[in-house]
């Protein structure tokens, strides 16, 4: 598989970085790889990732045909990073690691793929909370359900389902010793 195009659209204000992918295929795989997408800072430290299958995880490499195109569109959190330099590399992983990539007459096992500057702070607003107690005190962490496209913004509720227990007595049923004064 090959990289063919990227583009990416960096949003600090929503605290976040649009990247788009343009992958071909060359041949038939024999397992699906993983795309992992990494944004670092200036002293090479990992600020933000995305791991997962290309197509949103939809169309993992083993269903590629060779000529095949296929486009991830994925959003990388900003975590209120502050403003300057930052690359984007991108690394495709197999089960027994990244595999190699070759950029002109170098290769290793990551490709960087552009120095994005931030001209100002990145603002990630985080929706959601959750109290967390513990026997030194609570603390309250703010989260973000994520999705390949960027947070949900108003996730599903499910539904709360509240179980009564019920005792039933019936002639029909025999109760067991353990039991016998509840179902009297």
């Amino acid at each position: 598989m090959e990289l063919v195009s990227y583009e990416l659209d960096p949003q600090p204000e929503q605290g976040l970085l649009h990247l788009n992918l343009a992958w071909r295929s060359l041949a038939h795989t024999k397992e699906s790889y993983l795309v992992q997408v990494e944004l670092l800072d200036r002293h090479n430290q990992v600020v933000s990732y995305w791991l997962g299958y290309n197509g949103q995880g939809r169309l993992p490499t083993l269903a590629w045909d060779p000529g095949d195109s296929v486009f991830d569109r994925l959003a990388l959190p900003l975590p209120n990073l502050p403003g300057g330099d930052y690359t984007v590399r991108v690394q495709v992983m197999s089960n027994a690691g990244p595999l190699p990539v070759q950029q002109g007459s170098s290769s290793g096992s990551s490709l960087p793929l552009a120095t994005l500057h931030l001209n100002q702070p990145a603002n990630l607003s985080l929706s959601q909370h959750l109290s967390l107690t513990a026997p030194a005190g609570s603390v309250e962490v703010a989260f973000a359900l994520w999705q390949t496209d960027g947070p949900v913004i108003q996730p599903a509720i499910p539904p709360t389902y509240a179980i009564r227990p019920r005792f039933l007595s019936s002639p029909q049923l025999p109760c067991q010793a353990a039991i016998r004064s509840i179902c009297s």
